[in-house]
């Protein structure tokens, strides 16, 4: 008896040593409780996801040992068993933003979760995801969606030089000359390492880079270098060579990419805004432009394109508004005309060459054209006064002596004078 006694006070004593110090003796106790510790928990408790980009979530406190479970792990894998403290879940691709609980349990069975949104992202992609490809001409891909911050392979960097840093989301290549169609993959990544490829097909040249510009008669003076009256017409000639061979029969096309002028049907003379030429003998297409009457002053570009190759080039030129007749509109003969009677006997006077006629052709401007005599004891207009179309013409009749000038009038008010007769 009175030894249960003596063991029921050593053991009160004990117990009361543990509550009032925490401890009896060297040795601790209920340093493995995970009730003594921190309580179990996850950073980010709250989260969105982005497809493809990585996201490491912490744990804290609870009883070490720690197993994870998604509640779709279809969208959202995630390793059972964690080493350590953290973890890195990737989210897959969605088309709506899904809800998906990480749920985190330590080895006391404790459970803390962590709420998430997948948010429906875009997929990586370069575009144009196909392009045909010309030497020395730049073409730009420009790269959205993935996780910003890209990198850009070529597969062959000898035809196509490719930077391997993306600055913003664009980047632009110019290829090497080729003498045969070459392909060549663009390898686009990004920080997600997820990669997506463009086909490019480098393509030999089939144009030259200069095109000839050259206004007609009198438009080319008082507008300017490079550039063309409004009403005026100029002609513009593209060479078709591959590799230094002249390209005979090719179909070249131009188009009115900007700016108030048209292209001239041949034969017909016809104004529309896109014409296909086959080139010469030489290799030269050739087509007329006519800038619109009355155009205000601007920069205008025409367009051609090798319908074989689809190698597109550009030219830029001046439009500039012309109110006068001069510089659009144009007569022949340019130079004076002179007619001289017979001479009289002896110190008499010479008779003045009457009935003799004169042709005169009219160009440019806007037809129909009004033509008059101001000085009509001189010289008339034959009927009609009026010339109906570009490089029709007139009929003048000398009715005396003396010099005159005919006033040419077109439809649009422009005036210009002829030659003097």
């Amino acid at each position: 008896m009175n030894r249960m006694m003596e063991q029921a006070a050593t053991l009160l004593l004990l117990t009361c040593c543990a509550v009032v110090l925490g401890s009896c003796g060297s040795g601790a106790v209920g340093s493995n409780d995970p009730l003594a510790g921190a309580p179990l928990a996850i950073s980010p408790a709250l989260a969105d996801l982005t497809p493809n980009v990585p996201t490491t979530f912490t744990i804290t406190g609870g009883k070490s040992g720690y197993t994870a479970v998604s509640s779709n792990n279809a969208v959202l894998p995630v390793a059972a068993t964690i080493t350590g403290s953290t973890f890195t879940v990737t989210p897959t691709t969605v088309n709506a933003d899904t809800a998906v609980d990480i749920t985190v349990r330590d080895s006391a069975n404790t459970t803390v979760t962590a709420k998430t949104t997948v948010k429906a992202g875009t997929p990586l992609a370069v575009s144009p995801a196909t392009a045909n490809l010309f030497a020395d001409l730049p073409t730009t891909f420009t790269v959205t969606g993935g996780r910003a911050g890209y990198t850009a392979f070529s597969s062959d960097n000898a035809v196509l030089p490719v930077a391997s840093a993306i600055t913003g989301s664009t980047f632009t290549v110019v290829p090497k000359a080729v003498t045969a169609d070459t392909a060549v993959d663009i390898t686009v990544r990004d920080l997600a390492n997820t990669a997506v490829t463009a086909k490019a097909t480098v393509k030999p040249s089939a144009l030259l880079n200069q095109i000839t510009f050259t206004p007609f008669g009198p438009t080319a003076t008082g507008c300017g270098t490079n550039a063309l009256c409004s009403g005026g017409d100029a002609q513009m000639v593209v060479k078709a060579v591959q590799n230094g061979v002249i390209l005979r029969n090719r179909a070249i096309r131009f188009d009115v990419f900007q700016g108030g002028f048209q292209l001239v049907t041949p034969v017909s003379g016809v104004l529309v805004p896109a014409l296909i030429v086959n080139t010469d003998e030489q290799g030269e297409a050739v087509v007329r432009i006519s800038a619109n009457v009355g155009a205000v002053t601007q920069v205008a570009t025409i367009q051609t394109t090798d319908v074989t190759s689809g190698l597109i080039r550009r030219y830029n030129f001046n439009v500039v508004q012309q109110i006068s007749g001069a510089g659009i509109l144009s007569t022949l003969p340019s130079s004076g005309v002179t007619i001289t009677g017979a001479k009289g006997i002896g110190s008499a006077d010479g008779n003045c060459q009457e009935g003799a006629t004169v042709d005169y052709y009219v160009f440019g401007g806007t037809p129909p054209y009004t033509v008059a005599s101001p000085l009509s004891g001189v010289a008339t207009i034959l009927p009609p006064n009026t010339v109906s179309s570009t490089g029709g013409r007139f009929t003048t009749q000398v009715s005396g002596c003396g010099k005159v000038a005919f006033i040419v009038t077109d439809a649009s008010g422009r005036t210009v004078e002829t030659s003097t007769l």
